[in-house]
């Protein structure tokens, strides 16, 4: 066996995180996965994993190893779907990151029009509201919501959307309702941030179409779409999300619409993606598809 195809051997045991399920994935024996890595790292003259009853634990040597592994396979697979554009369809692994809300409302309900239209990709969907490093984890593309911070990236905006300020009906039975901007030093949010860096919490709004911030105090932050809004039925304070992540609960009266006539300013949806991935076809297939899905949906106005 060669290196590049010991290479993918590699890979696969690490990603999942055994080797009889490498093995099955490849068609290949156990044994033959095996003496596979035993050959690489004596070829390499380092250790690459450690391994225990129930887990395989990459040294640093096989971290660095993996992670170039990662970026060669990619690069290679990268360059023949290029050159095979126009002879097949697109294939191959497509891996890409969303955001939980955008997940759950936008691409999990309309994942098998994915597959019946390019059955040939293999998606592998991280959902998620922390912002991660694309190259770093291997990653072809993120959904990201709101501001961009990443300019080494090339991002496609593929949407806009809308957002409402909410409460739930104990909450206001509690603490009132706010009628005006003013009112809202009386209140408390749940606060909302996937960054590292923890900021002051603030609420955005359009006051007569000028964009007005106004400084909140939070009663808890969180770092999850999903939790945000259950804190927010459970009654903790007033948020902030996307109308489509809220609309059945609006519906419901679980949460209910508050300052409806101070608007909060849209945000936009991107697609990122590092610039070597930017002329793969399986990723200009998924760009396509999400573009359509935005245009075609009521979570995202199309841009």
């Amino acid at each position: 066996m060669d290196k590049f195809q010991s290479m993918e051997v590699f890979v696969r045991v690490v990603d999942l995180n055994g080797f009889a399920r490498a093995a099955d994935t490849l068609n290949m024996a156990r044994p033959v996965v095996t003496r596979v890595i035993k050959d690489l790292e004596a070829f390499l003259g380092v250790r690459l994993m450690n391994r225990t009853t129930r887990r395989l634990h990459l040294t640093d040597e096989g971290r660095l190893y993996y992670e170039s592994a990662v970026e060669i396979l990619k690069a290679v697979e990268d360059s023949e779907s290029t050159y095979r554009l126009g002879a097949s369809t697109p294939k191959g692994t497509l891996k890409i990151d969303v955001q939980t809300s955008v997940a759950k409302c936008l691409i999990v309900p309309r994942i098998k029009d994915f597959h019946e239209r390019f059955p040939k990709i293999d998606l592998i969907l991280g959902t998620g509201d922390r912002i991660i490093d694309l190259i770093e984890e291997g990653v072809d593309c993120a959904i990201r919501v709101g501001a961009l911070e990443d300019s080494s990236m090339i991002a496609r905006q593929v949407g806009i959307f809308n957002r409402v300020t909410v409460a739930s009906p104990d909450y206001i039975r509690r603490v009132g309702a706010p009628v005006a901007l003013d009112d809202l030093h009386a209140h408390r949010v749940v606060h909302y941030t996937a960054t590292k860096v923890v900021k002051q919490p603030s609420f955005d709004f359009l006051s007569d179409s000028t964009p007005t911030t106004v400084r909140m105090i939070s009663s808890v932050q969180v770092n999850d779409s999903d939790t945000y809004i259950e804190l927010a039925k459970a009654g903790f304070g007033l948020i902030q999300p996307a109308r489509f992540a809220v609309e059945s609960e609006l519906e419901s009266g679980e949460l209910v619409e508050v300052l409806p006539s101070f608007p909060v300013p849209i945000k936009p949806i991107s697609l990122v993606f590092p610039q070597r991935s930017q002329r793969a076809p399986k990723l200009m297939a998924f760009i396509t598809w999400v573009s359509e899905a935005f245009a075609n949906s009521k979570v995202g106005l199309k841009a």
